[in-house]
């Protein structure tokens, strides 16, 4: 066969160009438009839900889970290394955080009601065996007066609804920018397209969708 020849390209049409250019162009403006739009959509949902976990009747009507995980994020907002663990089967411990070196251990109680003496031994013996040196008992609810009484001078530290908005209202600004990490969990909030009835996270056979609370009336699932 013949070697070493060389072939170069036919020159494009100053047309041919000028289309191709425009081309390049509108795609880069499409796609900037596009990033505009999820940046905007992302800016309005974390203001929306900023404002929500304002409210006290937001916060003691939200999922457990999602509770949970406010209660994360504002750990992190405090400066914690927060490492959260599992919705269920977590030994009553929904997250460990660390600060100067320090390892403490997280209970977030979504209730209305009261925390009482039980639930804080039980957390208190859980920190003896997680090596951990505190206790944070974040609630909506209130913790007993027997709990408070057996909680003092013990390294727990107890949150309950008042200085929990002092902290959101704190680390939670209205003007801050969105953070990279946040993925907006409004499903709570939505209702079934089938019967109108609201939508819960459902744990089944190691998945995770959204079914209806009217269930098995309702048999309505979407994807997460």
């Amino acid at each position: 066969g013949v070697t070493g020849v060389q072939t170069c390209a036919l020159p494009i049409c100053p047309e041919c160009q000028y289309e191709k250019d425009l081309r390049i162009k509108e795609e880069k403006n499409k796609a900037e438009e596009k990033e505009a739009r999820i940046r905007a959509e992302k800016e309005r949902t974390y203001n929306e839900w900023v404002a929500k976990i304002r409210l006290p009747e937001y916060l003691s009507k939200m999922h457990p889970e999602d509770f949970e995980h406010l209660i994360c994020a504002l750990f992190v907002q405090m400066g914690y290394e927060v490492t959260p663990t599992k919705y269920s089967g977590d030994r009553g411990i929904d997250g460990y955080l660390k600060k100067d070196g320090e390892l403490s251990i997280l209970q977030c109680k979504r209730v209305k009601g009261s925390v009482g003496e039980p639930i804080l031994r039980d957390l208190f013996g859980t920190m003896h065996a997680s090596g951990a040196k505190e206790c944070m008992v974040v609630t909506t609810g209130k913790v007993s007066i027997q709990g408070r009484d057996w909680a003092n001078n013990k390294p727990i530290r107890i949150i309950e609804m008042n200085e929990l908005l002092n902290l959101i209202n704190r680390y939670f600004k209205e003007s801050e920018v969105v953070p990279e990490s946040f993925v907006p969990d409004l499903h709570k909030n939505s209702n079934c397209p089938q019967c109108g009835g609201s939508l819960k996270v459902v744990h089944w056979r190691g998945k995770r969708f959204l079914g209806c609370t009217n269930y098995p009336t309702c048999h309505y699932t979407t994807k997460i």
